[in-house]
């Protein structure tokens, strides 16, 4: 059996352990340079759409007393490894699905409302979870068991049980299907996972493998298809919060970009063979971009610095006035299908220093230390800092931003 564990508006609980006066307020999560709202308390979820830019909605925001936080990926991404080291206690297999999500390989030795008791008190955090024989079926689970007490378990069920539930699931909402298929859907008359799951044989081989794929995970039979797969690319980009006219500034940015494109890299355990810079005016026509294959994949800041210096001088033209800047890595493997003919002594010295580099960073907090290819001129300086008015201490991973109690 398998069960999702979801954790329920994830950033913005986050927000409230630490900040308990949060707890019956409306709160909206920030995106970076405090744009767009990527998180919402459930209270204003009916009212403020999921990536609207803020100023599209300030006079809803106002009129519902919205708190507004600014994204804290320091403090969220320590709370989703708490979480996830708290499940991998009470479980064989733990497949960490996303930051706020989670695949268990279901013992049986707990009901899932002690899981969810044992998370709330070890972290703060509450979750959602569901359980059934496929992992489609465990993630319709969870999404039904949020409009619920937050949990649901379809192992005890007979069909028509789960049928019933089933019915209640708009098909967009199906694992597999999302906002994109289910319009499609709508017209041939599919309105829920039931009438997914039901669809007539005939009717099935006219859609793609991977929707038929669905079709038997909701009737319960296990596939293969999700088996964890790493990304094909990762990008790091972000808007500057006034204008930049400057190279060095540039350079700045896109070599932090990169610096963070690393630090993923070598988190996933993945290397990149390609990487692409790119900057944008705003307008329509002013979008710029450059790539280089990369002399051998790798996940060695220094080497993704190197590269994107190279590409600074194509990209840049005086004048502009820049809004946007940023890089993609691509064609990712595996850290372990480095070339056996790679020079180990140089990957080896590559290895010890982005280590230090990032054991630095964990203990004193995000860009303690940075490559000087990350400063530029004051400008760059300005441009390479994300405009966080309303963030919170990273409380768990800064030692100056510790909770003070009194």
């Amino acid at each position: 059996m398998i069960a999702l564990v979801d954790c329920n508006n994830f950033f913005v609980s986050a927000e409230r352990v630490f900040d308990p006066s949060l707890k019956h307020k409306s709160v909206a999560v920030l995106s970076s340079n405090d744009g767009c709202i990527i998180a919402r308390s459930n209270d204003i979820k009916p009212v403020i759409p999921m990536g609207v830019p803020v100023f599209k909605v300030r006079d809803t925001l106002k009129q519902h007393g919205v708190v507004l936080k600014s994204s804290n990926f320091a403090l969220y991404s320590d709370m989703s490894r708490r979480v996830m080291a708290t499940l991998a206690r009470l479980t064989p297999q733990l497949d960490a699905y996303s930051i706020d999500e989670a695949f268990l390989e279901w013992p049986g030795t707990y009901t899932p409302e002690a899981v969810r008791q044992t998370v709330h008190r070890d972290t703060g955090i509450p979750i959602s979870i569901g359980v059934a024989s496929t992992r489609t079926l465990a993630k319709a689970a969870t999404e039904l068991a949020k409009h619920g007490n937050n949990a649901l378990d379809f192992t005890g069920m007979n069909e028509a049980d789960i049928d019933q539930h089933l019915c209640r699931l708009p098909v967009g909402e199906v694992w597999g299907v999302g906002s994109k298929l289910a319009p499609f859907f709508r017209t041939r008359r599919i309105f829920t996972a039931y009438d997914l799951k039901t669809l007539p044989e005939g009717m099935r081989r006219q859609y793609p493998i991977t929707v038929c794929r669905v079709i038997s995970e909701l009737r319960g039979q296990p596939t293969d298809h999700h088996a964890p797969l790493h990304p094909k690319s990762m990008i790091s980009t972000r808007s500057f919060d006034q204008p930049v006219y400057d190279q060095s500034a540039i350079s700045a940015a896109l070599c932090s970009h990169g610096a963070h494109l690393g630090i993923k890299l070598r988190k996933a355990q993945l290397t990149a063979s390609s990487i692409e810079a790119f900057v944008s005016t705003g307008k329509k026509e002013g979008r710029y971009s450059t790539a280089c294959t990369l002399s051998m994949p790798t996940n060695d800041t220094r080497k993704l610095i190197q590269a994107i210096k190279m590409m600074v001088s194509r990209l840049y033209t005086p004048g502009l006035s820049y809004k946007k800047a940023g890089v993609m890595v691509a064609r990712l493997s595996p850290v372990q299908q480095l070339t056996l003919d790679s020079n180990e002594a140089a990957l080896h010295h590559g290895e010890k220093i982005n280590t230090a580099v990032d054991a630095i960073n964990q203990k004193w907090g995000a860009r303690a230390i940075r490559f000087a290819d990350e400063v530029g001129s004051k400008e760059g300086n300005i441009s390479a800092t994300p405009q966080q008015t309303f963030r919170s201490p990273r409380y768990t991973t800064v030692w100056k931003e510790l909770k003070k109690v009194t």
